[in-house]
């Protein structure tokens, strides 16, 4: 995400000003980033003597990326280097800016980081440029030749979003050569999760040559190591019947043991909760499933609450209440029961066993929700700097996740400017804030409708707008 922008602090006469993303990415030509922050005390410089002895600060934590006098130039372009940079880097006489366009040697690299141990530079380099997907594989595929574990699980989590041939193989590989990995504290990740993520390649075919049996020989054995989601996945197969022999017992037997690593996930619950309750795959205990099933919703109304943020409070008593009514249905007939249909077509989306035909007795699954956009515009700078900018942010509802769109602002001479959160400037200036929104929507292909957040903020408090 774009950040709200820098605090630039002169040495000479002591002036502190904040500048907005929109206004530094207009200075620069590029993106603003704690890279091209390190650009800022040549570009803007103090904007009350004109001095480029400066510091800056990338806004609002006021972390440090350049302090005057003391940070480091670099000795290929003679900007200055990050500080940001130099905490993984602290022997380093590049910058990231340099590193980025391939005019800093892997031998200086290593060097720089301290150690002797390349692979460990390598991957630490692509830490650095977090959100750069073309530098992040460039430095984890050099790691990853040197045979770093972490490196190679973290380069098939980024392959594997990809449905090239060519990439589904690299993945598999990186794969497979990180589940052969030797467990130590070293490692950022348990090998098990990487033979389970392993075994699922086999499993489908993605990358390899599809191979079932050696699919579930692994799943085994990473479930056996503590990956929770090679057991679920286990289960699942044998319940399911469709690539291996049906077998309720089997399956209730991988599903119980991914609920006793994680007897908190809400899902791996459910499903034991079912399975006792329906008496698949194992004796009918209504007592026991009653319990289980208590805590999953506990679990899934507390995220329903929390984060969501949704009033008023889930029913928890009356969700299980409605829950056991519908395992007392018969099938084929169906119940008015909307807090375990809630509840249940939740459970059903992330595939737990028997949440659809339970689903189903409570009347189906709940109408498709038709997404729109719903623009809401977040006040970005800090509290004390008197400005009008804004982020502008466009939710799907009834989701938690948010889609950036860039920042608009008012400049001092009343006009507004809109920049994209990639960091491209849209058009030129205009005349107020809804122009500047809407031509910043329509600039990232998002066609949203305006809010006026004062309009918002009047009806939040039961209060009519002005004319």
């Amino acid at each position: 995400m774009l950040p709200p922008g820098v605090w630039i602090k002169c040495a000479t006469c002591g002036n502190e000003t904040y500048r907005s993303a929109g206004v530094v990415v207009r200075a620069l030509g590029r993106p603003l980033t704690d890279h091209t922050a390190a650009m800022v005390p040549q570009a803007i410089g103090c904007l009350e003597c004109g001095s480029h002895e400066v510091s800056v600060f990338v806004a609002p934590q006021k972390s440090k990326i350049v302090v005057a006098g003391k940070s480091r130039r670099c000795r290929v372009c003679d900007g200055f280097i990050s500080e940001r940079f130099r905490r993984s880097f602290p022997k380093a006489h590049f910058c990231s800016l340099c590193v980025s366009e391939g005019r800093v040697a892997d031998e200086d690299v290593v060097a720089a980081f301290g150690e002797a141990a390349p692979g460990q530079a390598y991957r630490t380099m692509a830490s650095v440029f977090w959100g750069d997907k073309a530098q992040q594989l460039h430095w984890l595929r050099k790691a990853a030749k040197t045979g770093n574990a972490n490196a190679l699980y973290r380069l098939a989590g980024i392959l594997t979003e990809s449905n090239d041939p060519a990439d589904l193989a690299e993945c598999f590989s990186a794969y497979s050569r990180a589940a052969m990995a030797t467990a130590s504290k070293e490692l950022e990740f348990k090998v098990c999760y990487a033979e389970h993520a392993v075994a699922v390649r086999l499993l489908w075919g993605r990358g390899c040559t599809r191979d079932v049996g050696r699919a579930i020989e692994m799943m085994r054995s990473a479930g056996a190591k503590g990956a929770t989601r090679a057991m679920r996945g286990l289960g699942r197969l044998f319940l399911d019947g469709k690539l291996v022999e049906r077998n309720l017992d089997e399956s209730y037997a991988c599903y119980r043991k991914a609920y006793d690593l994680s007897p908190d996930d809400f899902g791996d619950s459910a499903a034991i909760a079912f399975f006792l309750l329906l008496g698949i795959g194992t004796e009918p205990d209504e007592a026991e499933g009653v319990k289980v099933l208590g805590h999953s919703i506990s679990k899934y109304a507390a995220m329903h609450d929390d984060v969501w943020g949704q009033r008023p409070r889930f029913d928890q008593d009356g969700c299980l209440r409605e829950i056991l009514v519908a395992c007392r249905v018969a099938e084929g007939r169906s119940a008015m029961l909307p807090l375990a249909r809630r509840y249940l077509h939740w459970m059903a989306y992330l595939r737990v066993p028997q949440a659809d035909h339970l689903l189903d007795r409570c009347g189906g699954p709940l109408p498709p929700y038709q997404p729109r956009w719903e623009l809401r515009l977040s006040r970005c700078p800090p509290e004390k700097v008197k400005a009008d900018t804004w982020w502008v942010q466009s939710p799907v509802p009834r989701s938690a996740s948010l889609t950036m769109l860039g920042q608009v602002e008012q400049l001092p001479n009343r006009v507004w400017i809109a920049t994209t959160d990639a960091g491209v400037p849209v058009g030129e200036t205009f005349g107020s804030m809804k122009d500047a929104v809407v031509a910043l929507a329509a600039a990232v292909g998002c066609y949203v409708p305006y809010v006026d957040p004062l309009a918002k903020r009047l009806k939040r408090r039961g209060m009519d707008a002005p004319p």
